[in-house]
């Protein structure tokens, strides 16, 4: 026998999601691209450390763990142009995958 606190975490699925009750938070559509515009893949994240605005790529280090918060000002962008002329800089990429 298996106790609850044994058993992997397993992140909400849209199936769990919809079958949830009045009452209970919905989840954010933030963290994933527009429905309508499915080429918005690029995150723009404000550093929590320095206030820096940067923006991640698709296949960076930090791009799936990178998540995006509206509230704190941080967006998606369809092109590496339009978040350099939002005034957004690439994120460092220190060490790429081998």
């Amino acid at each position: 026998m298996v106790g609850l606190w044994q058993l992997p975490l397993r992140p909400p699925t849209p199936s769990t999601l919809a079958s949830s009750s009045p009452g209970r938070l919905e989840p954010s559509s933030a963290n994933r691209p527009a429905v309508s515009n499915p080429g918005c893949a690029i995150k723009g994240n404000i550093s929590f450390s320095s206030g820096k605005k940067f923006y991640h790529l698709p296949g960076m280090r930090d791009y799936e763990i990178t998540l995006i918060s509206p509230e704190k000002g941080e967006r998606w962008f369809c092109s590496e142009q339009e978040a350099i002329a939002a005034g957004w800089q690439k994120a460092p990429n220190p060490r790429s995958a081998q």
